[in-house]
């Protein structure tokens, strides 16, 4: 069974799982909750005994024979179709899926869960890969065998000649496609599988497990899925490593699995607040960047806030979301917020937490301009710019802090909005 509920919305609990009722079954949603403090996701919470939160993770979660899919709640899209191509959108942009133009229009106009997307644009991305070649790689062997080949290890040999067995320990590489890239790929099939499950299970995925034969189907440990790389020879596997690393839920640390190991449950998931500053972030790197501006993303060109007067060390680490310079000069901070506005209220319902942090950054990096960035809804208005507020700082210079949203419904629009609101 298959049911789709947005984040941050409360399920009810029933005898058992309902798609027509939208509920779950009280086993179901026990195992729901579990499998997300198991992969410390915490996906959803107990809200009383009649009741799950569904908090603000969205993705594809499989318990059992249930197939969860949770949506973000967008406003100005109506229907889990429309959500769901704006999701896949996102993904594409933030997770280097690099769709095709041929690709788009199935991409993004399917009926079916997300997931199941990902996983039959992995299936088509993996046939092309093996029907050009795997790629093969020297493996080390240490075998005994009745022949010499390769070199042999002559400590062992020596002691072994006394037992009169005619093998010889022989050292050698040979080259093989049971490789850790290969594995890996195979690994995200096996997944991609259990995804589909439920659904029309594509000839090419039944076609591939044939043509991996050669391949292990253990999956490499986890800390090496994270460190793998392609390199110049293989370097048009990279778009199908980085789709195989989100299905295995090695992209980033907001995705993950069930640490049992059992295929049959497994949670590929995103935080909300962590997708809305990736996808806003690389939109202002497409748009500022052409125009000669250097745009830093959280990880990059971070500063301590403050000194400790006694021992000198720098403390209080600040990660602006967006920092926008240009060479060596900071010009614009900016932050990312996965909260709703309140058009009612005189500052728009911005919390003092929020504006204190970007104050924090711009006072640091020294510059004149700060900017909040929120999802839109309809009731504020029109996206973009929404209020700029002046804050004085006595004998320093004024701060002004930009409250600006932008319109995921229509994402063909955010360049615009983020030009005006920040690069301006």
């Amino acid at each position: 069974m298959r049911l789709t509920f947005l984040e941050q919305s409360r399920v009810p609990i029933a005898r058992s799982a309902d798609a027509a009722e939208a509920c779950l079954g009280s086993d179901e949603a026990s195992a729901l909750v579990d499998l997300g403090e198991s992969m410390g996701a915490r996906i959803a919470s107990w809200h009383g005994a009649r009741a799950v939160q569904i908090h603000q993770f969205v993705g594809a979660v499989r318990v059992g024979d249930l197939h969860v899919e949770i949506l973000p709640k967008i406003d100005g899209l109506d229907g889990p179709e429309a959500i769901r191509r704006s999701l896949l959108a996102m993904l594409a942009n933030t997770q280097d899926l690099e769709v095709r133009e041929s690709e788009a229009a199935g991409f993004l106009e399917s009926a079916e869960p997300f997931i199941c997307v990902l996983a039959r644009l992995y299936c088509r991305r993996l046939f092309e890969a093996v029907r050009f070649g795997l790629r093969q790689e020297y493996v080390g062997h240490d075998e005994l065998l009745p022949i010499l080949r390769g070199k042999v290890h002559w400590p062992s040999q020596a002691r072994r000649q006394s037992s009169q067995r005619l093998e010889f320990r022989c050292l050698f590489d040979e080259r093989a496609a049971d490789t850790p890239l290969n594995r890996t790929l195979k690994a995200a099939l096996l997944a991609a599988e259990s995804m589909l499950e439920g659904a029309t299970v594509t000839s090419a995925a039944i076609e591939l497990r044939h043509l991996l034969l050669d391949v292990s189907d253990a999956c490499p440990p986890r800390e090496v899925v994270a460190r793998l790389r392609t390199d110049r020879m293989s370097r048009r596997l990279a778009p199908l490593l980085a789709l195989a690393k989100l299905i295995l839920g090695n992209r980033s640390p907001d995705l993950g699995r069930d640490t049992t190991g059992d295929r049959r449950s497994y949670a590929v998931v995103w935080d909300m607040n962590v997708l809305f500053e990736e996808y806003v972030g690389r939109v202002c790197q497409d748009v500022l960047e052409p125009k000669g501006l250097d745009v830093d993303l959280q990880e990059a060109g971070s500063l301590h806030l403050a000194e400790e007067a006694e021992t000198r060390r720098w403390t209080f680490l600040l990660k602006p979301d967006i920092l926008v310079r240009k060479g060596r000069s900071p010009l614009v901070v900016a932050d990312t917020k996965w909260k709703r506005l309140d058009p009612q209220k005189a500052d728009l319902g911005v919390s003092g937490e929020d504006v204190y942090q970007v104050l924090a950054y711009a006072h640091r990096y020294a510059t004149d301009s700060a900017v909040l960035i929120y999802p839109h809804h309809p009731a504020v208005g029109r996206p973009g710019p929404q209020r700029d507020f002046v804050i004085q700082g006595g004998g320093a210079a004024p701060v002004v802090v930009r409250v600006m949203t932008v319109d995921l419904a229509r994402l063909e629009r955010v360049p615009g909005q983020v030009e005006q609101a920040v690069g301006a």
